[in-house]
Parts: structure tokens; C-alpha cells; sequence
């Protein structure tokens, strides 16, 4: 230990020693004190961007132990707060558990309305991030039931409810969240946000195999976009058109969108939004393309941390190894996908790993367990009404079924799955799954 730090060390035990001597009032008139000092010597800024806050929450806890009950409810308010923004500072620089302990002692300590809604729908992004999907959808529901708020800041409390209920699966209501944000932001005249509603309900539409209802959406967004020129935004909608095109059958278009939409995240050096952008280009080429761009992918998931991009890219290598044959390599990504997908709460995307399980123990000969987890992947696209995943869990389950006899199970199945792919405007695949019913059919006679 340098002189510097022992004599530092001994001010603060001399400080320490010295607080505790002095009474209660005296210690709460000290405390009082600092938070008056502190108050008037920061800038206006140093206040509001919450690198004090935490210290000045503790002077105002200590200086609310007095006996004078109107001034200690006084202070208990700036605690208030002090610890909702100290929540906020925490979440910007990723300390999520000392963020959310600060904003539930924000909400357990405020009367004032404003400081509790915000309290509560940081917290419940806080939560969402931490993986607590029921505590989040309980927060953010506590924050909009405040009171009264402007359009723009119902409008984005009704994008998070809207960004939980995707990611637990709950489309419809996820559907509903954005339709809402859409209609308040369009109240408030602003438009970025607008954009960033209608590209939030495009994506919910294009994941769940809706191209119709999507492609429009980005449109409508891509617009608001340019004319702002945010690129990163611009990028977002550029990969929903490229998916939508893709689905609907137009290759060469749908190529051409994602090109542009990866220039884009390259020259903005943007880790995050390029991995998730390659998770979506993969699906526009071939087997062993596809495999180098998930590696990628994956790499950059990694990097920025991002666990949830991070199963979906392991469980699309598992589909890729699965299509070339490749069993054992399907396997060891399944083995890492899974766990992830369930931490993560990505229920559409657990669905479709199933489904991939299935398709492995049929290949491995294991027709039973092959049926359990379709049944899994059924029940899971079910939850999160994600009709796409549902038509491929009964696409591939069917062959399973009749390799165990069970045809005319397997016929009412390829049945169901093309009504499916026919409800989504997928027509080449609702035409195979009627072709391959026949077929099963004419032999069963």
C-alpha cells in the first residue's frame, strides 16, 4: 500500500468513526446537509445524466431519519427520485441487477405519479433483459396504469409491452401493443417513431410467415426512414423487404434488398444489427453459403452479447447440418441451441428447434421420440400462434406417422399443413403438402 492510498484509507475510517458518534438528528442534519452541497455545487447536467444519483439517493435516505414527518416524506420523494434515475444510469451501462434494485426501491418509495411510471417501465425493460418475462409484463402493465400519459410516452410503453409479448410468443397481443403505439405516435405527429411502429409490426407479420401483411408495413416505414435518413433504420427495413420478397417467391429481389441492407450495418461497423441481419440472409442461398454466413453470424452474436440472436443462429446451423446429412454436427448445435432458446424465452424459435429434434431422431431410425418432439413444436407454435412453425412441425411429423403405419394420421396432417401454407400465401408449399397427402392416399388404397 503507497502513502497516497494508507492515508486515504485512515480519512475514511476517522470519517467513518466520526458518523457514527453523532446522534440520529444530527447524523439526518449531516446527511440533509451533503444533499444541499451536492445539490447546488453539480452542473445540470451531472444531475441529469445519474452519475451522482446513487450517492445523492443515500443522503436523501439518511437525511429523512428526522422527526419532523413533513420534511423526512420530503426527502423520501427525492430518494425517489434519485434511485429511478440511479436505475436508469445502471441500464445504460449494462449493470441490470443493481439497475432493477434501485427501481423497485424507486417504486416502493414514490408518491408522484411521473417518477413511478417511468420507474416502472425501465423496470420492466430491466426485467425483460434479465429474463424475467412475467415480472416485465407486470411492470410495464403497473407503469401504463398510472394515470394519463402523452401519446408519445404511452406510445412507447405500448412498444415494450409489444417487444415482451414477441419475445414469450404472445403474437396476437404483441400485434395489438403495436397497433396501439402506431395510433399514438400517428396522434403526436412523429414520424420517426411512427416508422419504427409500423417496421416493429412488419417484423412480427414477416416472422410469422405473413408476407401480405408485412411488405407494406416496411414500405411505409422504409419511406418515413429515408426521408430522415437514419440508416440503420433504413437497413432494417431493407432486410424485412428482403425476407418478404423471399417469401413470396421474388429471389433475385429479395437479394438485392439484403445487399443493401448489409452495406449499410458494414459501414456503420454495427456487430449487433449485422448479426441479425446474416441470421436473415442465410435463408436466401444454398446449404453450404448459408453455413459460413451463420458462422459469422454466430461470431458476431457472441461479440455483442447477444444470447438471443445467439440460439437462433445455432438452431439454424442445426437445420443446415440436418439438410446435408450431417447428423452428429445437426446434433452438438441442437445441444447448445436449446438451452439458450429456453433461457431466452424465444418460444417461436424453441418451436422450430424441436422440430429440427424430430427430423434427427427420425433420420436416427427413432420414430417415437421423433413424435414427441413434433408434439413439443405443435404445442410451443400453438402457444405463440406462430402458424408458420405449426405447418412445418406437421410437414415433417407426417412422415414419422406413417413410417409407424399410421397413414391416414399423416394424410389429415399434410392436410392441415397446406390449409396452413394456403392461409399464409405460401402456394408452393400448400401444393406439396396436397401432392404428397395424394400420394400417401393412392397407396394407403
Amino acid at each position: 500500500m503507497d502513502a497516497e492510498t494508507a492515508y486515504c484509507f485512515r480519512h475514511a475510517l476517522l470519517r467513518d468513526a466520526a458518523y457514527q458518534l453523532q446522534l440520529p438528528g444530527d447524523r439526518a442534519r449531516l446527511h440533509a446537509l451533503a444533499l444541499e452541497i451536492m445539490e447546488s455545487a453539480a452542473r445540470a447536467d451531472d444531475l441529469a445524466n445519474g452519475a451522482w444519483s446513487g450517492e445523492l439517493a443515500e443522503h436523501a435516505r439518511g437525511a429523512a431519519q428526522q422527526a419532523d414527518e413533513t420534511q423526512s416524506a420530503g426527502f423520501r420523494q427525492r430518494e425517489a427520485r434519485y434511485r429511478a434515475r440511479c436505475g436508469e444510469y445502471l441500464d445504460e451501462r449494462f449493470d441490470l441487477p443493481g439497475a432493477r434494485a434501485q427501481l423497485e426501491l424507486a417504486v416502493a418509495l414514490s408518491c408522484e405519479a411521473p417518477v413511478r411510471a417511468r420507474a416502472w417501465k425501465v423496470l420492466g425493460e430491466v426485467r425483460r433483459k434479465l429474463g424475467d418475462m412475467e415480472g416485465a409484463l407486470d411492470a410495464i402493465s403497473r407503469a401504463m396504469g398510472e394515470g394519463q400519459f402523452e401519446p408519445v410516452v404511452r406510445g412507447t410503453l405500448n412498444i415494450t409491452l409489444h417487444n415482451i409479448c414477441k419475445q414469450i410468443g404472445r403474437t396476437a397481443q404483441a400485434a395489438e401493443a403495436a397497433q396501439h403505439a402506431l395510433a399514438d405516435f400517428r396522434a403526436a405527429g412523429d414520424r420517426e417513431r411512427e416508422a419504427s411502429a409500423l417496421g416493429s409490426l412488419a417484423n412480427l407479420f414477416c416472422e410469422a410467415g405473413e408476407p401480405d401483411r408485412a411488405e407494406p408495413l416496411y414500405r411505409q416505414a422504409l419511406e418515413i426512414f429515408v426521408a430522415g435518413r437514419r440508416e440503420r433504420e433504413m437497413a432494417l427495413c431493407l432486410a424485412g423487404l428482403a425476407l418478404t420478397a423471399k417469401l413470396r417467391g421474388r429471389a433475385q429481389e429479395a437479394l438485392e434488398y439484403m445487399a443493401q441492407a448489409e452495406t449499410i450495418h458494414r459501414n456503420r461497423e454495427d456487430k449487433r444489427a449485422l448479426g441479425i441481419l446474416l441470421n436473415n440472409k442465410a435463408y436466401l442461398h444454398g446449404a453450404e453459403e448459408r453455413r459460413e454466413i451463420l458462422l459469422e453470424a454466430l461470431s458476431l452474436h457472441r461479440q455483442a452479447l447477444n444470447r438471443r440472436s445467439e440460439g437462433v443462429a445455432l438452431a439454424d446451423l442445426a437445420e443446415t447440418e440436418l439438410g446435408a446429412g450431417r447428423l452428429a454436427q445437426a446434433e452438438a448445435f441442437l445441444e447448445q441451441a436449446l438451452p439458450i432458446l429456453r433461457e431466452t424465452r424465444n418460444i417461436p424459435h424453441l418451436a422450430m428447434a424441436h422440430v429440427y429434434q424430430g427430423r434427427l431422431s427420425f433420420q436416427r431410425g427413432n420414430g417415437p421420440l421423433a413424435l414427441s418432439h413434433f408434439e413439443q413444436a405443435l404445442q410451443l407454435a400453438s402457444e405463440a400462434r406462430h402458424r408458420d412453425t405449426e405447418a412445418e412441425a406437421l410437414w415433417h411429423m407426417a412422415p414419422a406417422l406413417q413410417a409407424l403405419g399410421r397413414t391416414r394420421e399423416a394424410v389429415e396432417l399434410l392436410t392441415r399443413a397446406g390449409q396452413i401454407y394456403d392461409s399464409l400465401g405460401n402456394p408452393v408449399s400448400a401444393t406439396a403438402a396436397r401432392d404428397l397427402a395424394a400420394s400417401l392416399s393412392a397407396g394407403r388404397a
